[in-house]
């Protein structure tokens, strides 16, 4: 099976994966990295701890095959107290 690596950035914070994980496929590793980037923006985001998560998925030989990024973004308009 193939080996992928899942390096993390949280805003400027890059974390590196050194061990990867052995998957099936792209596919399978396409999964693990958007729950990958799910389950640390549940945790983060909503913090305020980052407003950017970004899992880049990378083969053996370090070709950069996927990038899922989860994002907040807050705008506020419009409203006046009264």
């Amino acid at each position: 099976m193939p080996r992928f690596f899942f390096d993390t950035h949280e805003d400027d914070t890059f974390i590196p994966d050194d061990e990867g994980m052995e998957l099936s496929d792209l596919t399978a590793a396409e999964q693990e990295a958007l729950e990958t980037a799910s389950s640390i923006a549940r945790d983060k985001l909503p913090a305020g701890e980052a407003r950017s998560i970004t899992i880049e998925v990378w083969t053996e030989d370090r070709l950069r095959v996927i990038a899922a990024t989860v994002t907040m973004h807050v705008e506020r308009g419009g409203f006046r107290p009264h």
